[in-house]
Order: structure tokens, then sequence, then C-alpha cells
């Protein structure tokens, strides 16, 4: 905690004891970074999270909100920049390739998306990630190779995810309502 504390330039002001009595009111954790330099999103600006990742080159979390920060501000270069920065100091850092899979799937480069997400899968087994985030990058992977006309590949890619059967999981997924469309016509398809 005291790692991202500092990562994002926040002050915690030390408890009270136990043997307090009266233990004096704790003040809220306030953020070292004035408001006017956070972005829009209520991340730190640009400038906060590039001195955090100066300070903490291997630490991820200010790293993904650099990058979220470009996704929103529509520089999906810069968000590919900053990942792929994330892994030359962190390679362990797996869910960054699905982050640049997302990106490519975004700007519709979809054998680039691919590659990434691929790359995300393979590796998944060599460190913990959590089951939504494969099923996620499953079913991006599934989607650009329908994209493609790859529809073998799409159906192959489904096979690893019998959650995306279920309707109500499918819209909690980061997809668009186009997306969502697209991976239940997959679906029906493959129960053909």
């Amino acid at each position: 905690m005291a790692k991202v504390l500092r990562t994002f330039k926040i002050e915690a002001s030390p408890l009270p004891r136990p043997a307090d009595e009266n233990p004096p009111a704790v003040p809220p954790v306030k953020s070292v970074v004035p408001l006017s330099s956070q972005a829009p999103s209520g991340l730190p600006s640009e400038t906060a999270l590039k001195d955090a990742i100066r300070q903490e080159p291997r630490q991820a979390d200010s790293y993904y909100a650099l990058a979220r920060l470009y996704r929103e501000a529509k520089d999906p270069a810069a968000a590919k920049t900053t990942l792929n920065r994330l892994l030359e100091k962190n390679p362990a850092e797996i869910r960054a390739y699905l982050e640049l899979g997302r990106i490519a799937y975004g700007e519709r480069s979809l054998k680039e998306a691919e590659k990434y997400l691929e790359k995300f899968l393979g590796l998944k087994n060599s460190v913990s990630v959590e089951r939504l985030r494969i099923v996620e990058a499953t079913a991006i992977l599934a989607l650009s190779a329908y994209l493609r006309g790859d529809t073998k590949k799409a159906l192959a890619s489904l096979a690893d995810a019998p959650e995306l059967a279920d309707p109500a999981f499918r819209d909690g997924l980061a997809l668009g309502a186009d997306d969502r469309e697209r991976l239940s016509q997959l679906l029906q398809h493959r129960a053909k």
C-alpha cells in the first residue's frame, strides 16, 4: 500500500495509537498532486504519472494509468509506447499484452491485436492472472479473427472460455454493443 501511495504521491497521516482513550480524528488521505493538475478522468496528470514512473520504474500502476490517460486523449500510439516501456522494465507484467491487444483491436489492427492477445494467453500460466482478464482476451482474440474472416480460428479461440455462453457474463465484459452482438453471433455459429 505504501508503494502505491508513494507512486501517486499521496501522503497518509499516521494512525492513532490503540492505547489512546480518545484518539484524535484521522484526517482523510490527501493527494499531493493538486486537483488542477489531474486529468478529467480523475487520474493524476501526465506529468505526475511520468514522475511516478521515473521514481518507481517497475511499478505497473503508473504505466497503466498513463496509458489510460493517453487512450482517453485519443493517442493510442503514446499508450502503446507506455505499455511497451512497462514490459521492458517489468516483463512479468503480462497484462500489458492484453492492454496492447485492446488498443490494437480498437484501431482495427487485427493481426497486431491477435499477436498481443496470443502472447498474453500463452503466458497466463506463468503468473497469476484473473480469470475475467483471460476470458476478455479470449473474446477479443475471437472477435479479431472473426472480423478478419477467419471463423475457424475464432471458434477455436472460444473453446477455452465457456463463460462466454452466458449472456449476462458477456454483458459484463468491456466490449461495445457491436462487439457483444458479434460475439453472440459467433457463439450461435459455434452451437450449430
